[in-house]
C-alpha cells in the first residue's frame, strides 16, 4: 500500500483520529528509518497487528497503537523494538498471552499500557525487566488493567506493582489460577471443585503492597 511508499520518513507519523477501518499493512515494516513518533490511535484498525512492526527497530520515542479493535495476538517481533521509550497498545482487542519477548524493552521506562484488551495467562516474569517508576508529575504508566490476565504476580514485578497496583490488578483475576472457575459466591475453585488458596508469595505481595499504602 501507500504507506510503503514512506520508506524515507524518520519521524513524526501520525495517522490517528481519522475513522480508517481497514487492516495495518504489512509494508509497515518498510519504514525502517523512523526514529521518532509512530501513531496509529483512536481509529477502527482491525485485524491483527503485522509482525513486520518488529523491523521498526530504531523507534526510540513513541509507538502508540491505542483505541482501535485490533485482535489475535501481540506479536512476539515487538520485543525486537529495545530502543522504544514508550509503547501504547491499550483499548484494543488481543486475546493473546503477553509475549515474554517484551521483557526485553528494557528502555522502555515510560509508559507501558497494553490496558483493556482481552489478554490472558500469567503475566510473564520478564516484564520485570521493564524500570518504570511513578515518577512525581505522574506521567509514567504501567497499565494492564481489563483484561484476563490470572495466576500469581511475578516476585520480579513486586516493586512496580507497588507504584502501579490498581493498573495492574483491576480487572484482572491476578492471584488465581487460570484454570480455575470463580463460583456465584466469589469464591475460587479448582477444575476439581476444591476450594483455591492464594499462594503464600503471593500473600506476601499482596500484604507489602497494602502496608505501603498506609504508611
Amino acid at each position: 500500500t501507500q504507506l510503503g511508499q514512506l520508506d524515507q520518513m524518520s519521524s513524526d507519523l501520525f495517522i490517528s483520529s481519522n475513522s480508517l477501518s481497514q487492516d495495518l499493512p504489512t509494508e509497515l515494516g518498510r519504514l525502517e528509518k523512523m526514529t521518532a513518533n509512530m501513531w496509529f490511535s483512536r481509529n477502527q484498525l482491525s485485524s491483527t497487528l503485522p509482525t513486520e512492526v518488529g523491523k521498526l527497530q530504531k523507534i526510540n520515542s513513541m509507538l502508540v497503537g491505542w483505541y482501535n479493535v485490533m485482535e489475535g495476538p501481540l506479536p512476539t517481533q515487538m520485543g525486537r523494538l529495545t530502543n522504544l521509550r514508550e509503547l501504547w497498545y491499550g483499548n484494543n482487542a488481543f486475546s493473546s498471552s503477553i509475549p515474554t519477548e517484551l521483557g526485553a524493552l528494557t528502555m522502555t521506562t515510560e509508559n507501558f499500557q497494553l490496558d483493556n484488551n482481552a489478554l490472558t495467562s500469567a503475566i510473564p516474569t520478564e516484564l520485570g525487566k521493564l524500570r518504570i517508576e511513578s515518577g512525581a508529575s505522574g506521567a509514567t504508566s504501567f497499565y494492564l488493567y481489563s483484561n484476563k490476565l490470572c495466576d500469581e504476580l511475578p516476585s520480579e514485578l513486586a516493586v512496580t506493582a507497588q507504584s502501579f497496583h490498581e493498573s495492574i490488578f483491576e480487572g484482572n483475576s491476578i492471584g488465581t489460577l487460570c484454570d480455575s472457575e470463580l463460583s456465584d459466591d466469589g469464591a475460587a475453585y479448582n477444575d476439581d471443585g476444591g476450594p483455591l488458596e492464594v499462594p503464600m508469595s503471593m500473600q506476601t505481595i499482596l500484604v507489602s503492597i497494602v502496608v505501603t499504602a498506609l504508611v
